[in-house]
């Protein structure tokens, strides 16, 4: 017999009523998934193109994963004396100048791979021996950073093709036959001159001052000379490491402690004594220090730690509360933060946390500066703060200052540094000494502004107008005497002269502060210590020298030291910028042969092959020339 609806529902109530339940799970879960499952994966989003292919975001994310393990690699294991030690993987060298350094390798990556270049995982571990990366290394990089080794294998790889496209490119690089002799020429052609510098500053105490109509007309005609440059004014909070070592007190028995935990450290190298029948040793030995003759020495360690370490926790502490301000600081509609209502009291903040930590901190405050001056700044005026692996010093770092710089682009604001006024630095500026250790911390801000801009009147640089009306007077005395000094010149060899005899030249060598006068050789150019092509150095030629040699060359190299008339061939140089007139004495010329040509080619041919190269890898490695050669386009998110 058929049950009834009533009955069913009692008997299979429980039944229905989970079903119903699964059913509206499924109704209000369905549309959830559904929702998920088509959302934008967010690491597949195009930020640009290169080859008109589509960089995405896991592209540029997998390619900051190979440099920080390339950075692993680059840590020695065992700490290392060698400061130059060169890492095996310096991929920042590659994109040292591109405010996106991480995007820009990728592009050096998939450049190599459209080159058709492969790295194999055997070539990999050749090149992880052959620079000297242990194995203990590679292991500590797969555990710390819990990736496998095809990984890491991948991040050298890269690297390694990177490297090879640079080296197949760069090996294009050719000399030609003109471009040696042109530097043979430039480098082993010399003059030998007798040289006289005649500045007007020698003859300005015979310059009576100037009347006011002088300066006003004198003002006048020159306001650009007397322009102001852009000028801050900054204050600082200064720790000085040696200062506050100096306050710091270190007992014997920590001392001691430290000396037997690290005696190593404390050594000195000798040559061992031998005996009268023995032959003398020549290779040193290192010897450790007992305690006594070790203590000043582990004692200054000892403080300069502890300097250290209290110096920079208390800056850090102190910069962190200065912060604190600038998170209620307004923001424009460009993205820019400008000074809160309420601003930290940086002497105060040095004077509390002088107290807190026991050091001396130092408070300063500068009137308006310029570039040059900041670069003048005892202490602070050498620190730097490091931006995109570079150092970027305090006068640079402080000049980069809204107005005189428009903010950067938001795309690169967060990897170039900036300030806006009364803004804290980013972080802690560092001075290195000599010894390369740090010497001192510091955090600074820029109170106040002032663009270049001409003077408003001649009573704001009236001294300068002065000093400069009196300068060009003088100027005029110094050519006088240049014309008698030429005229003379013309007779007598300046470095053979007999002062005593001479009234003329006796009164303007005791001007100059010249005692005698000895004969210069120079050549148009010179390698200097850096390797680089420059202007010679002349100890007489204190102004532009590159004018000065450029116009010896050309108007003595095709002339006799003696003329027909039997003369000495004598010149004037003018420096009318610096105020300064040469008279300039030929003595002899020393022309560049085809034996000595053939003898130093060799040497010609990898100098300017490397000067080349180092253009190349500079133009090579652009980030406008990257993008050029891949066709990168970015990706502007709507």
């Amino acid at each position: 017999m058929a049950m009834s609806i009533t009955k069913f529902f009692r008997r299979y109530n429980k039944h229905l009523l989970a079903i119903f339940t699964v059913f509206l799970m499924v109704v209000f879960l369905i549309p959830s998934a559904l929702r998920q499952f088509f959302r934008p994966n967010p690491g597949k989003r195009v930020i640009a193109q290169a080859y008109n292919e589509d960089i995405r975001v896991n592209d540029r994310a997998r390619t900051e994963l190979e440099t920080q393990i390339l950075n692993y690699l680059n840590i020695p294991i065992v700490e290392t004396k060698n400061k130059n030690r060169r890492k095996p993987f310096e991929w920042q060298m590659f994109v040292q100048r591109s405010p996106s350094p991480i995007l820009d390798y990728y592009l050096l990556i998939l450049e190599a791979r459209h080159s058709g270049i492969i790295i194999t995982n055997q070539r990999v571990d050749r090149e992880l021996a052959s620079r000297n990366v242990p194995p203990e290394l590679v292991n500590r990089v797969l555990q710390s950073m819990n990736i496998p080794l095809r990984t890491l294998r991948r991040a050298v790889a890269d690297y390694l093709a990177v490297e090879e496209a640079f080296s197949l490119a760069a090996s294009a690089v050719k000399v030609s036959e003109p471009e040696l002799k042109n530097l043979f020429i430039q480098t082993n052609q010399r003059i030998k001159v007798n040289i006289i510098p005649i500045s007007a500053d020698a003859f300005v105490d015979e310059v009576s001052a100037p009347s006011e109509k002088e300066l006003v007309s004198h003002f006048a005609k020159n306001q650009e000379k007397f322009r102001f440059p852009n000028r801050i004014a900054v204050e600082y909070i200064e720790a000085d490491l040696d200062d506050i070592a100096r306050g710091i007190k270190i007992s014997r028995i920590r001392a001691r402690q430290y000396w037997q935990e690290h005696r190593s450290q404390f050594t000195i190298t000798t040559i061992p004594s031998t005996q009268p029948t023995q032959p003398a040793s020549t290779k040193p030995v290192k010897i450790q220090l007992p305690f006594e003759k070790a203590l000043p020495l582990v004692i200054k360690k000892l403080k300069y730690a502890k300097a250290r370490e209290r110096a920079l926790t208390a800056l850090t502490e102190a910069r962190r509360l200065a912060d604190s301000y600038w998170r209620k600081a307004p923001i424009d509609k460009a993205g820019v933060k400008h000074r809160p209502n309420e601003v930290a009291d940086y002497k105060k903040l040095a004077r509390e946390f002088s107290k807190k930590y026991g050091i001396s901190l130092k408070y300063h405050k500068t009137g308006l500066i310029s570039l040059e001056d900041a670069y003048k700044l005892k202490g602070i005026g050498s620190a730097f703060i490091i931006e995109q692996h570079r150092p970027l010093f305090f006068p640079q770092y402080a000049f980069r200052v809204i107005p005189l710089i428009s903010p950067p682009p938001p795309k690169v604001r967060s990897e170039q540094l900036f300030l806006s006024p009364w803004q804290d630095s980013a972080g802690l500026l560092r001075r290195i000494g000599q010894d390369r250790k740090e010497k001192g911390f510091y955090l600074f801000r820029v109170i106040k502004v002032e663009p270049s801009h001409l003077p408003k009147s001649l009573k704001e640089v009236k001294d300068k107008v002065v000093i400069d009306c009196k300068r060009e007077k003088a100027y005029k005395i110094a050519k006088k005497y240049a014309d008698r000094l030429k005229q003379i010149g013309e007779k007598q060899k300046f470095d053979k002269v007999d002062i005593s005899k001479n009234k003329t030249i006796a009164k303007v060598f005791e001007k100059l502060g010249i005692k005698s006068v000895k004969p210069e050789s120079f050549a148009k150019k010179t390698v200097s210590w850096t390797g680089r092509l420059t202007w010679p150095n002349i100890p007489e030629v204190r102004t532009d020298v590159g004018q000065f040699v450029e116009e010896c060359f050309a108007k003595l190299w095709n002339q006799p030291t003696t003329q027909p008339n039997g003369k000495f061939t004598t010149i004037t140089v003018d420096d009318d910028k610096a105020k300064v007139c040469y008279i300039v004495q030929f003595i002899e010329k020393k022309a560049a042969t085809k034996k000595d040509y053939e003898h130093i080619k060799p040497f010609l041919i990898r100098y300017l092959l490397s000067m080349k190269q180092q253009d190349f890898i500079r133009v090579w490695f652009s980030p406008e020339n990257i993008h050029q050669r891949v066709h990168f386009q970015k990706i502007v998110a709507q």
